[in-house]
């Protein structure tokens, strides 16, 4: 929903996820993942783009929101592998301001296991979680057919937090909690809105921004439980499945496919308009499914609470 507000506004002097951020975001992954050094040409020539880019836009707010800069797939990746990011990051961006959403890390979890069912990642709840002790793949199944899992040993916060503020400085980290944030989102999005804009913000036109609109909502637990048991059940049919009218739901060759009948009439994104858009949009049935997901994760509280979550300053308490 914030990144539709974000789209919404207009302003002149506003880019919003300029294509040249993806690019940068898979500079970035490769490094991560160890499939190019530091001294790689193809960082050079990045870091020359940008420096191009940020000097011909001197004059403009400029904003890229993108959870892939702090994970891969579902969940958070290892300490190491987020301290690459930043320092990279920060190579190509060293005035960059970070703006970080947390969330309770029970809640977060759920929220994350209910969206890759949305992206067509069929297993149980308890199949998708990791507690690192094996290697796992964190990608969508349909990318390379195996299901994502979350490491339940890497999500860890203030690990994060200090990372991003070795690189960064503490006066460009500006932390937002989901919980605080929702119960005064007008107010609380404004506080962003200065962040980005700062004494600009007076000129833009805000009224006409729907911040109470709904633009996404997780599957419901009645939705989540229709469609893990009639993958069971069409299990043959699911296999044929696509995911869009390019990738097979369960694509082992990670590549395009040309069943054109299939693509185009039986794929999961079109199939799943009708939970989004009908089942729970006529009433959305929860069967305590969230409850129960939450007290399944309490065998590792130990372990969040050494995160200590609601000890985490945030912008939204200090101002």
């Amino acid at each position: 929903h914030i990144q539709r507000l974000f789209s919404l506004i207009k302003y002149d002097k506003f880019l919003y996820n300029h294509e040249i951020f993806d690019e940068m975001n898979k500079i970035i992954n490769m490094f991560a993942h160890n499939e190019i050094s530091f001294n790689d040409l193809k960082i050079n020539i990045m870091k020359e783009k940008l420096n191009h880019f940020f000097l011909k836009n001197s004059d403009k707010c400029i904003l890229y929101s993108e959870e892939g800069l702090s994970n891969s797939g579902y969940g958070m990746v290892s300490a190491n592998n987020i301290n690459k990011r930043m320092k990279l990051l920060n190579y190509f961006i060293p005035q960059a301001k970070i703006i970080l959403f947390l969330r309770e890390h029970k809640r977060w979890i759920v929220s994350q296991y209910k969206q890759s069912i949305l992206i067509g990642n069929f297993q149980s709840f308890k199949k998708f979680i990791n507690n690192g002790e094996n290697e796992i793949s964190c990608e969508d199944t349909y990318r390379n057919g195996i299901l994502p899992k979350i490491t339940i040993r890497n999500i860890q916060f203030k690990e994060f937090i200090e990372i991003t503020k070795k690189y960064f400085g503490k006066k460009n980290l500006f932390v937002f909690k989901y919980e605080f944030f929702k119960k005064d989102y007008k107010k609380n999005f404004k506080k962003i809105l200065y962040l980005i804009f700062s004494d600009n913000l007076t000129k833009i036109d805000l009224s006409s921004l729907p911040y109470d609109e709904k633009t996404y909502r997780s599957l419901s637990g009645l939705s989540i439980t229709i469609i893990l048991t009639l993958n069971v059940i069409l299990r043959p049919l699911v296999k044929r499945m696509y995911y869009n009218k390019n990738f097979k739901l369960f694509n082992f060759s990670g590549t395009k496919s040309n069943d054109s009948f299939l693509s185009k009439y039986f794929n999961w994104v079109r199939v799943r308009k009708l939970f989004q858009k009908y089942i729970d949009r006529i009433y959305y049935i929860d069967l305590s499914f969230t409850k129960n997901k939450i007290k399944e994760l309490s065998k590792y509280q130990d372990f969040f609470d050494k995160d200590n979550y609601n000890s985490i300053e945030t912008y939204e308490s200090q101002n």
